[in-house]
């Protein structure tokens, strides 16, 4: 014989009342057939749940054990149908969320923020990724939304631009041109440059060097990263300049401008 719902709801009746009459009136049957299918949960079980005498109803140890456990138990599943009707309504569920380190400064914080007190009960699952690898994951469906750099577009992707972020240029405190108030791209082009990987930030590579080689000028390439804050260190140690989105360019380290 198997336990049912209604079994451990009596259970549960008794066991908060300690006393079958009044377990009976709450649960609106009479006292015989909740002491019959208190006996038909101890049969199932084969143990003990409460020992009774005239005078008062206790559990048993094995009793204590069960009302622990299966109390959260039918909480849970008194809830169920109120969480399928929030994931119908798209307020539950889980949401599989990449981001690139870069967003984790400035994107990262306010947008889950929001999202999390919009819906408490949406399940985040957060990946740190370069903007390449989420594409993979979108299309792949191991990813449901990504926080990246603009990517060739897809058919089977939908964007949405978030913000527009300028290039600021980051050079070593002690360069000749760290004392302007602002430097012109003509007077990088011939320095050592410190760009972005083209197989893990295209887009930034792209428009770095775009920027820097107009008029079929070819920049002066020393080192290549994929993270802007990683630029920003390689150029604190002096090997080169380098062109990092601005909200990247205000953690700066010492030694660069």
């Amino acid at each position: 014989m198997k336990m049912d719902l209604r079994q451990l709801r009596y259970f549960v009746a008794v066991a908060e009342e300690l006393h079958f009459g009044r377990a009976a009136a709450r649960m609106h049957i009479s006292q015989p057939p909740l002491s019959q299918q208190i006996r038909l949960l101890e049969d199932t079980l084969g143990t003990q749940l409460f020992r009774r005498n005239q005078r008062n109803v206790r559990l048993t140890h094995e009793g204590e054990v069960l009302l622990a456990h299966i109390k959260p138990l039918l909480a849970r599943w008194d809830e169920t149908p109120g969480i399928v009707a929030a994931a119908k309504r798209g307020d539950a569920g889980f949401l599989r969320v990449g981001f690139t380190a870069a967003s984790a400064y400035y994107l990262i914080p306010t947008a889950i923020g929001s999202f999390t007190q919009r819906f408490p009960a949406v399940e985040l699952a957060l990946h740190e990724m370069i903007s390449n690898d989420q594409v993979s994951g979108l299309l792949e469906n191991r990813l449901d939304v990504g926080l990246m750099r603009p990517h060739a577009r897809h058919p089977d992707l939908m964007s949405q631009k978030l913000l527009d972020e300028p290039l600021m240029a980051v050079l070593p405190a002690q360069h000749p041109l760290a004392a302007r108030p602002a430097i012109d791209l003509p007077s990088l082009r011939d320095l050592p440059l410190i760009s972005f990987t083209p197989a893990n930030s295209p887009y930034l590579r792209d428009m770095v060097e775009g920027l820097l080689g107009r008029d079929g000028h070819t920049p002066l390439v020393v080192q290549r990263a994929t993270q802007p804050h990683t630029l920003v260190s390689l150029v604190a140690a002096g090997l080169g300049v380098a062109l990092v989105p601005e909200l990247t360019s205000r953690n700066r380290l010492d030694g660069v401008v």
